[in-house]
């Protein structure tokens, strides 16, 4: 904020249960944020309706420092960066 005081951040948190939902309306309301953060099951419907911007371009830049990007792709297209990868187990006892 010292280095850049005309910008002003505002965090909201979403959870899993209503973070979609909030999402379409700021969308729908024309104040869709700037920034976020989409769960990857998201991310094909926010690009087929072309509501997020293609990351083609950074991606291609940056794709050999990564890995996970056919999370993020829909059409050919990447549309978001993949930054968290996890691993999901069903332990049987």
């Amino acid at each position: 904020m010292k280095e850049n005081p005309d910008i002003e951040v505002e965090y909201v948190q979403l959870s899993w249960s209503n973070g979609f939902d909030k999402i379409v309306t700021s969308i729908a309301a024309n104040n869709a944020p700037d920034v976020v953060e989409l769960g990857n099951t998201w991310v094909a419907n926010f690009a087929s309706q072309d509501a997020i911007l293609k990351m083609d371009d950074y991606a291609s830049k940056v794709k050999d420092k990564y890995f996970g990007w056919d999370s993020v792709e829909y059409n050919g297209h990447y549309w978001a960066l993949p930054w968290l990868l996890g691993t999901r187990a069903l332990f049987l006892i």
